[in-house]
């Protein structure tokens, strides 16, 4: 095989691969978490970190958490719910980032969605929190 022959040859596989890999990432469908900014995944088992500014107060036996979540469009829905263990020292939330029904149109717009929770624990009570399954560090303000 002649140095031409060999240059054009290579060439071409260059350019079918090229081709293949461009097809190959056009083609794919974004799946919910590439919706979401930054750390936010909806993906369980991501292993990010999600810092989230709160205010917390705790007066007569009742923690109160103020803060927001940012939403990666005004059609995205917050979901959150409160969780006792079995141990009286320890409570856990549960955020989750619930996407729109497929048919719908919404711009991309990243939207803060406030939430305030409040729950009756002893004032050392050890808080966990989680957004979509990643941990939560609240980040008091």
């Amino acid at each position: 095989m002649n140095r031409t022959t060999a240059i054009a040859l290579a060439l071409a596989l260059l350019g079918t691969a090229t081709l293949f890999g461009v097809n190959f990432f056009l083609t794919q469908e974004a799946g919910p978490e590439a919706l979401l900014p930054g750390d936010l995944s909806l993906s369980a088992g991501i292993e990010h970190i999600v810092e989230v500014p709160i205010t917390r107060t705790y007066t007569g036996g009742v923690h109160t958490f103020t803060g927001s979540i940012d939403l990666p469009t005004a059609c995205h829905t917050l979901s959150i719910e409160g969780v006792r263990s079995g141990r009286s020292d320890e409570v856990g939330i549960i955020f989750m980032i619930i996407p729109p029904e497929p048919d719908v149109v919404c711009a991309q717009v990243i939207t803060p969605q406030p939430f305030v929770i409040s729950f009756a624990a002893p004032a050392s009570v050890e808080v966990i929190a989680t957004l979509n399954s990643a941990p939560i560090i609240f980040v008091e303000r």
